[in-house]
């Protein structure tokens, strides 16, 4: 079995004209090719007001632009 790949998600925290309360509008996959991008990142998704989750990819792939919950 493969071992899962995580990612960080940023949220919206209240609806915009483009996008919905919660919408799922950014990520980044949390890897060790990624991981001076991911310090840089981060604080600007929580400056830009974003909420942070960490989910699998395999997770993002099909919920990336919509308000569905991680469970």
């Amino acid at each position: 079995m493969a071992e899962q790949v995580w990612s960080y998600i940023g949220r919206t925290k209240r609806a915009t004209e483009h996008q919905a309360e919660n919408e799922v509008v950014s990520c980044i996959v949390d890897c060790p090719a990624t991981q001076k991008e991911l310090i840089r990142t981060l604080p600007e998704w929580l400056r830009d007001g974003l909420n942070i989750e960490r989910v699998p990819v395999e997770w993002v792939r099909k919920h990336f632009g919509t308000t569905e919950p991680w469970p």
